[in-house]
């Protein structure tokens, strides 16, 4: 869902373009439901988090990080909107291959990722205790997805 539409304003296209087809084809009828709408979510990337996550990528796996602008329903949709907060999603493998029977990581990916999430662990506490931080993680929780 692009974030600069409501579900509502997609379902209404949709509903426009049902209501153009069946004029146009009488015999056919088409009909539309809602099961459950999540609306989508993005986090700004200079976020601290986007930060943080994008250094620790950077640091373990010597590469710079690859920023996806990711359009599924998640998490991170439902949880930011009712938090009001930055989430990231973070893991190993090939995004492509999410959720597909060839989904798979390597052992050594794994490992990595787990160096990842502890090295952004420990940045992110070293900015919460940071006084001079220029940003109050206080007003805008952490949540790694």
């Amino acid at each position: 869902m692009p974030i600069q539409f409501s579900t509502a304003q997609v379902f209404e296209q949709i509903e426009k373009i049902i209501t153009k087809y069946q004029a146009a084809n009488p015999k056919v009828s088409v009909k539309a439901t809602v099961q459950d709408t999540v609306e989508p979510f993005e986090v700004n990337k200079a976020s601290p988090l986007v930060h943080v996550l994008s250094s620790s990528v950077r640091k373990v796996l010597n590469k710079p990080a690859t920023l996806l602008h990711k359009t599924g329903t998640g998490d991170m949709n439902i949880l930011g909107r009712a938090m009001n907060m930055p989430i990231v999603t973070y893991g190993p493998g090939d995004s492509h291959l999410d959720h597909t029977l060839d989904e798979h990581i390597d052992i050594s990916e794994y490992l990595n990722a787990i160096q990842v999430y502890k090295e952004s662990i420990l940045r992110l506490s070293e900015l919460h205790n940071n006084k001079n931080a220029s940003s109050s993680f206080e007003n805008w929780g952490l949540m790694v997805q």
